[in-house]
């Protein structure tokens, strides 16, 4: 027996069936739907998470960074005041420095024009001194007197050249020399012969033939003068002899010589050895007589 179903049935139960299946679908489309939101949610909190985790780090590293320039900069500042003390300390020291070295300029000023004049005075002195070479003496002296006058010898190296010339003197008036010259006695004739000095006490001379002696003698008033006249003959032996002996003629022994101190008249016996090279026959420059 067939059942006759209206067709209006059907159709309503069609449309109820797909729209079952329809809303069936929709649900499940929007499950999906809420699962793909609940994933989206969860990454978006595991990203904020992560976001707020490197802004912790980063925030730390930055205040870790913060302190070690706050304790740089503290460290800096300290060196800042440190080096503005010593700088200060400096600044007090350099005045103080130069106004020591202005003090010491000064008396090095002061030094050098005592010393150009104690120069001066010496050559002055020379110049009435022992009549041997005295002229190149002071010469010497007034050179350097002048030098240090003008600024051109600086004060170490002059006080090194009257050290020198000291000690030049100091060897002059200690020294024996022979050396060959002429003589221009009292009545003006002219004699080849030798003389003879022991320091700067005696100096002598002997003609070559022997026959003409002289002497430098000196007094208070009329100061050194060679002295030719009423030589006695025992002192023109003595002079022969020293001469011989200073040259190394003769077997070394002492041999007196007048020698003239403090107005009295000596016979002093100078080592006069052979060999000496004050003893050489080299003839110095300078005066004679």
């Amino acid at each position: 027996m067939t059942v006759r179903i209206p067709l209006n049935l059907s159709i309503a139960v069609l449309v109820l069936g797909w729209a079952g299946l329809h809303a069936q679908e929709t649900l499940s489309s929007v499950q999906r739907e809420l699962d793909r939101v609940d994933r989206d949610i969860q990454r978006e909190k595991e990203l904020h998470k992560q976001e707020r985790k490197r802004s912790a780090d980063f925030e730390q590293n930055k205040a870790q960074k913060l302190q070690a320039l706050q304790d740089q900069s503290r460290i800096v500042q300290a060196r800042i005041d440190s080096l503005k003390r010593e700088v200060d300390k400096a600044r007090r020291q350099k005045t103080a420095h130069k106004s020591q070295a202005q003090f010491f300029a000064n008396k090095e000023k002061e030094f050098r024009q005592s010393l150009s004049s104690s120069l001066l005075l010496l050559a002055s002195d020379l110049r009435a001194d022992f009549p041997y070479q005295r002229e190149k003496r002071a010469a010497d002296c007034e050179e350097l007197a002048k030098s240090i006058e003008d600024g051109i010898t600086p004060t170490e190296e002059a006080l090194n050249r009257l050290a020198a010339l000291l000690s030049a003197s100091l060897d002059f008036a200690s020294d024996l020399e022979v050396y060959s010259g002429v003589y221009t006695a009292a009545e003006g004739g002219s004699h080849e012969g030798t003389y003879i000095r022991l320091g700067a006490a005696f100096l002598g001379f002997l003609s070559q033939d022997g026959q003409l002696a002289a002497l430098i003698r000196s007094d208070s008033t009329r100061g050194y003068r060679w002295e030719d006249n009423d030589i006695a003959p025992a002192i023109r032996t003595a002079f022969a002899e020293a001469i011989r002996v200073a040259q190394g003629k003769e077997t070394p022994r002492l041999v007196s010589l007048p020698v003239r101190v403090g107005g009295l008249n000596l016979r002093t016996p100078p080592p006069a050895k052979a060999g000496q090279d004050s003893a050489s026959t080299r003839k110095p420059s300078g005066d004679k007589k």
